[in-house]
């Protein structure tokens, strides 16, 4: 359920970066289809957010969840902002992060079984 949130919201911060017009780096291929899909990004940045919100609101509560996944969302754009222009994000690391998480909370969530 963490890993969900935490991943959503990091798409959704991904989704508004590749749309910002005060970003100047050479962007990948992915990363210009969604600045040349604007709407699309930024409807998809929403829902995402949205979802993430959801389901820490779900799993912690009202308050927590909201304050947590505002706290998640400003952390995930201050990193956004200090590691995409150095161009380490790429599609094999978002797959690499996102494969190591899921495993982990199996993990975890196997052991409390």
């Amino acid at each position: 359920m963490y890993t969900l949130s935490i991943v959503t919201s990091f798409l959704s911060v991904l989704a508004l970066y590749a749309v910002a017009d005060r970003v100047e780096f050479d962007k990948p291929d992915w990363m210009q289809w969604l600045d040349a899909h604007a709407t699309v990004a930024r409807l998809s940045a929403a829902i995402l957010f949205g979802v993430s919100t959801f389901l820490l609101t779900v799993t912690m509560g009202l308050a927590t969840g909201i304050f947590a996944s505002l706290t998640l969302w400003m952390l995930l754009a201050g990193l956004m902002v200090l590691f995409a222009p150095f161009e380490r994000i790429s599609q094999f690391h978002l797959g690499l992060i996102l494969l190591a998480s899921i495993g982990i909370e199996v993990l975890l969530l196997t052991l409390q079984s």
